[in-house]
């Protein structure tokens, strides 16, 4: 499922360069790995507080509340790269950031691009 998620400029940055990997979040949307999360850069102090930047980020694993402090209703989830986003888009059949099969081994096989 794909989740439209408005975001603050200073974290969107810090995702958009690789430093941020997770995303904290109240859990109001049943949030589940392998959902992709379109995070939508958003300006509050602006008149229109949407800069229409965006990235998209796959969730590869949450850590739900009810643990190590975190509240019941709360949620982290690891992000990663979406294909759009990967070097290797195109190129193999399946990429790291595209293995949801955690039994898939790294043996690529190159298909052709016809493009």
């Amino acid at each position: 499922m794909e989740h439209k998620i408005k975001i603050a400029p200073k974290y969107f940055s810090a995702i958009e360069k690789g430093y941020k990997t997770f995303e904290l979040r109240v859990n109001d949307r049943d949030y589940k790995e392998g959902d992709t999360l379109v995070l939508q850069e958003y300006n509050p102090t602006l008149k229109n507080p949407y800069t229409g930047q965006e990235i998209k980020r796959y969730v590869n694993y949450i850590l739900y509340g009810g643990m190590f402090g975190l509240p019941d209703n709360m949620c982290i989830m690891a992000l990663s790269q979406t294909c759009e986003g990967c070097r290797w888009h195109n190129i193999y059949q399946k990429c790291t950031c595209c293995r949801r099969n955690k039994g898939m081994k790294d043996n690529f096989k190159r298909v052709e691009n016809n493009a």
